[in-house]
C-alpha cells in the first residue's frame, strides 16, 4: 500500500508507529484488548485539529494524548456508536507526543479501520497544553480571551498573568455547556505549596462566572486555576477573559526546550552541531543564542 499504516506491534510507547503529521494514518483494532500507540514530535507550539473516523463502524473507541512518556496524559476524548468523524481543536507545545488509541469499555470494533489526521487548526484562541501546573501556565493577557477544554476529572488549566502594581481587576468565565460543572480559583505563586486560593468561584451547569473588582493588594504573577467540580462535558470549551485599569500582562514562562541535530545516529568519533529552540507559554517560540549554551 502507498498510504501510511499503523506497524503492528504497537501496543507500548517504545513500540509506537512513527506519525507523519503531514499525511493521515490508518490503523485498526484487531482484537478487543489491541492498544494502538503513535508519535510525533513538534518542534515549535502549534494549534492542531485532530480529526478521528472510522467509516461504517458503530463500535467506541478512546483516544488519549501524552506528552514524553505514557505516565502524562494531557488530552483526550471518548468516541461513542462510532460517530462519522470527530474533530478535536487542541494547543500544544513543542516536544514529543504519544496518541493512544483502544477500545471503549464495550463494543469494540475489531473488523473496521480507524483513520487519523492532524492539520493546522483555524481557532488560534485555544488552552496550550499541558498547563497543569503553575511552571506551565498559559499566558492570559488583558483583554484577551482564551479558550480551553476539561477533559477528564484530572485536568486542570492554568492561566499566568502579571499585575504591575496594585489594582482592581475583574474576570469572566463562560461554558458552552449545560451540563459541565467547574471550579474557578484566583492563586498566587505560593499556592502548589499551600493550596490556598485567593478566593474561588463555581459554575454549575454551565453557569457563567463573573468576577468584578476584585482587588490586589500586591503586585506580582498570579493565576487563574480551572478544575473539574462534578459533571465534566468533554468535548465542550469555556472562555475566560479578565479585565483591569491597570497594565496586566500574560504571564510568559520558558515550559519547553528543543534540541535537534540534523543525524539520529552518530558513529564513534563523529559529531554533529545542535540547536536549541525555547518555546513559552504565549505560544511563541525563538531560537536559543550560543551564549546561552
Amino acid at each position: 500500500g502507498t498510504g501510511q499504516l499503523e506497524k503492528e506491534t504497537n501496543d507500548t510507547v517504545p513500540q509506537a508507529t512513527p506519525f507523519d503529521v503531514s499525511r493521515p494514518l490508518t490503523g485498526r483494532l484487531y482484537n478487543t484488548t489491541d492498544i494502538d500507540f503513535f508519535s510525533f514530535r513538534l518542534e515549535a507550539p502549534r494549534y492542531l485539529e485532530l480529526n478521528f473516523s472510522a467509516p461504517g463502524s458503530t463500535g467506541n473507541y478512546t483516544l488519549t494524548l501524552f506528552k514524553e512518556s505514557d505516565q502524562y496524559e494531557i488530552d483526550g476524548i471518548d468516541i461513542f456508536g462510532g460517530q462519522a468523524a470527530t474533530f478535536l481543536h487542541m494547543g500544544l507545545g513543542a516536544g514529543r507526543y504519544y496518541l493512544r488509541v483502544k477500545g471503549g469499555l464495550t463494543n469494540v470494533d475489531t473488523i473496521r479501520y480507524y483513520t487519523l489526521t492532524i492539520r493546522d487548526s483555524p481557532q488560534t484562541d485555544m488552552e496550550i497544553e499541558s498547563n497543569n501546573t503553575l511552571k506551565v501556565a498559559n499566558a492570559i493577557d488583558k483583554d484577551k480571551t482564551k479558550r480551553g477544554r476539561i477533559y477528564s476529572s484530572q485536568d486542570k488549566d492554568y492561566y499566568g498573568f502579571h499585575l504591575p502594581e496594585a489594582a482592581f481587576l475583574s474576570f469572566t468565565f463562560t461554558p458552552t455547556t449545560t451540563t459541565g460543572d467547574y471550579k474557578v480559583s484566583l492563586v498566587d505563586e505560593n499556592y502548589e505549596k499551600t493550596n490556598l486560593p485567593l478566593t474561588y468561584y463555581t459554575s454549575a451547569n454551565g453557569a457563567v462566572v463573573t468576577a468584578a473588582d476584585i482587588y490586589f493588594a500586591a503586585p506580582g504573577n498570579y493565576y487563574l486555576k480551572i478544575d473539574p467540580n462534578g459533571d465534566i462535558a468533554q468535548y465542550k470549551t469555556y472562555s475566560l477573559s479578565l479585565t483591569s485599569a491597570a497594565a496586566i500582562t500574560g504571564l510568559k514562562q520558558l515550559v519547553n526546550l528543543a534540541v535537534l541535530g540534523t543525524k539520529d545516529k552518530l558513529m564513534v568519533n563523529d559529531t554533529q552541531t545542535l540547536s536549541a529552540t525555547a518555546g513559552y507559554s504565549d505560544a511563541t517560540s525563538s531560537p536559543v543564542s550560543s551564549l546561552a549554551w
